[in-house]
């Protein structure tokens, strides 16, 4: 008679295991449902896995322009690059990424509004030309310091998006 030590017994425990946890992986690797476009809420659903040079090319490939917001003096141009649908969620996930997603659905229309400035400064905007310090120095372009300006005059804020979804390709509308 074979006599089964402890060894033995925590041996067929782990194969019963690794057996289930095989079954489970690949019951649950098959296509999951996807969400429905909601045109009234920042989409989660899932986005395509891209490598960083396909992303780099796909927004290359967007339209740039030049155009005048003469809002300001002196007036300001803005290089505007169109934006695709999935590359401004990606913008917007990095910066929902740094305040969590259940802080990001709890904010107040206003301040979705403060949120969303820098988001659209990167998204939309590649240069400028025209902006300047107080003291007349010219300041060079950053996200941020654009989304200051667009804190500040709500008609550049409309100005850019405007703008933008113009050259931009169409995005869902469902």
């Amino acid at each position: 008679m074979i006599v089964f030590g402890p060894l033995w017994f925590v041996v067929v425990v782990m194969a019963i295991y690794f057996v289930l946890r095989i079954a489970v992986v690949s019951r649950n690797s098959g296509p999951q449902p996807t969400e429905a476009f909601d045109p009234n809420r920042f989409n989660t659903v899932p986005l395509p896995k891209r490598t960083v040079t396909e992303l780099k090319a796909h927004v290359d490939a967007l339209r740039t322009e030049w155009v005048t917001y003469n809002g300001r003096t002196p007036p300001l141009r803005l290089k505007l690059r169109g934006n695709s649908y999935e590359d401004f969620r990606r913008r917007s996930q990095n910066y929902i990424d740094r305040i969590g997603q259940d802080h990001f659905e709890r904010l107040s229309d206003a301040q979705l509004m403060q949120f969303l400035l820098p988001v659209i400064a990167e998204a939309y905007v590649v240069e400028w030309e025209g902006a300047q310090y107080q003291n007349g120095a010219p300041m060079p372009y950053c996200p941020d310091n654009l989304a200051l300006f667009m804190a500040g005059d709500q008609h550049l804020m409309a100005f850019v998006k405007q703008e933008a979804e113009r050259i931009s390709p169409p995005w869902p509308t469902r």
